[in-house]
């Protein structure tokens, strides 16, 4: 297997539309930081494409949906008659709300809808994904947010159809740690919140809810706190005069030092540097 080729693309939009025209007929491997949707809408020929991902072949039939996730080596192979439709967008629309994060790992597992198979689920998403194809090709004063919004639409629709797919005892475990989410999101701030705490919560044993919250959200316990503190820090430095040490404090972290590290990985940039290009763009 070659080596795949990172494609650090830039986004001028949240979501990156590639209309059928543009896709290409074939395109070497590689591997990006973010989500891709490939549909093959409607057939107007014989030709059905390929795609490569993670050295796996899936030949494309019409109303047929392939995810590929970030990290993931793929590769166009065959679209000779131009007919497939993309879609790239970051991860962080997932992992910044709650809600998702039970459900990452089942998505992830979930790459081919076949239209074949489930006609009904298949219908679904390709409608979706028109509707976004249309709201990006019109002059909408929002074209961004409603994309993003018809996104989380098509998703909770994807997440309702695997979640019936999973066993009972999946299913159960499911639950808890969306309820072990929600509890991170509402305690957050907490000095004294742990994953002994949490685990304690749910009635899961630490090592047990360690390795099932990394396998389902597919972020560390300490990661996704680090994240939820972060974002109540956003809120405070964007809507009060605190100093960034009260507000490090204030959202959670024991350090200032800790405080501005976090952030950085979380956002590109300092605390201050955040509040500034806000306070800029307020202006």
């Amino acid at each position: 297997m070659n080596k795949p080729n990172l494609e650090d693309k830039k986004f001028k939009q949240t979501i990156n539309m590639i209309p059928e025209e543009n896709l290409p007929i074939n395109f070497n491997l590689h591997w990006h930081k973010f989500v891709e949707i490939i549909s093959f809408p409607e057939a107007k020929g014989s030709a059905h494409p390929v795609i490569a991902v993670n050295q796996n072949n899936y030949t494309l039939s019409s109303g047929d949906v392939l995810l590929i996730w970030p990290g993931e080596p793929h590769e166009v192979i065959s679209n000779p008659e131009k007919q497939l439709l993309g879609f790239q967008f970051p991860i962080y629309l997932f992992n910044e709300i709650p809600d998702f994060a039970p459900y990452l790992n089942m998505l992830r597992t979930y790459r081919h809808v076949q239209a074949a198979e489930e006609p009904a689920l298949s219908q679904t998403l390709i409608s979706y994904l028109r509707h976004m194809k249309q709201i990006h090709s019109s002059d909408t004063p929002f074209p961004t947010v409603e994309m993003v919004i018809c996104l989380y639409e098509m998703f909770m629709e994807l997440s309702r159809y695997v979640e019936t797919k999973v066993s009972p005892m999946a299913d159960r475990a499911l639950e808890k740690i969306d309820l072990a989410c929600r509890y991170i999101q509402e305690n957050c701030t907490s000095g004294d919140i742990s994953l002994d705490t949490v685990a304690g919560y749910i009635g899961f044993s630490p090592c047990y809810f360690s390795r099932l919250f990394k396998q389902t959200t597919h972020y560390s316990f300490v990661d996704y706190l680090n994240l939820q503190r972060v974002k109540q820090a956003q809120t405070l430095l964007n809507d009060s005069s605190l100093n960034v040490t009260e507000i490090s404090y204030q959202a959670g972290f024991k350090s200032i030092s800790t405080f501005n590290r976090v952030f950085r990985q979380c956002r590109g940039c300092s605390p201050s540097e955040y509040r500034k290009y806000y306070s800029e763009d307020h202006r």
